[in-house]
């Protein structure tokens, strides 16, 4: 049988993870900020999207969530790589995004 390859079509950013694990452990984004030790405003960009996964903020959600910083830096990778493909082919709709 040959293998099958499998291709990511759509991507989210990855502050809908964040909000699907936050909601699963019943936390505020007021709640998850002090754990942190961060501003609110900081992961509220981030949940609405605005912002985007850093090194240094990886490693913070990695200490916060349990999930590896590989993973959370690997999911902003894959939503802009799929971004910048939106742009090239829809450039029009590139404010849509």
């Amino acid at each position: 049988m040959a293998d099958k390859k499998f291709t990511v079509t759509t991507w989210f950013h990855p502050g809908e993870t964040l909000q699907e694990l936050l909601e699963e452990k019943n936390l505020t984004k007021e709640e998850f900020a002090r754990q942190c030790s961060l501003p609110e405003t900081t992961i509220s960009d981030f949940l609405q999207g605005k912002s985007s996964v850093t090194p240094s903020f990886a490693e913070i959600l990695e200490k916060a969530t349990k999930m590896p910083a590989k993973m959370w830096l690997g999911l902003q990778q894959g939503y802009d790589d799929y971004v910048a493909k939106k742009k090239r082919k829809l450039p029009w709709a590139a404010a849509a995004l």
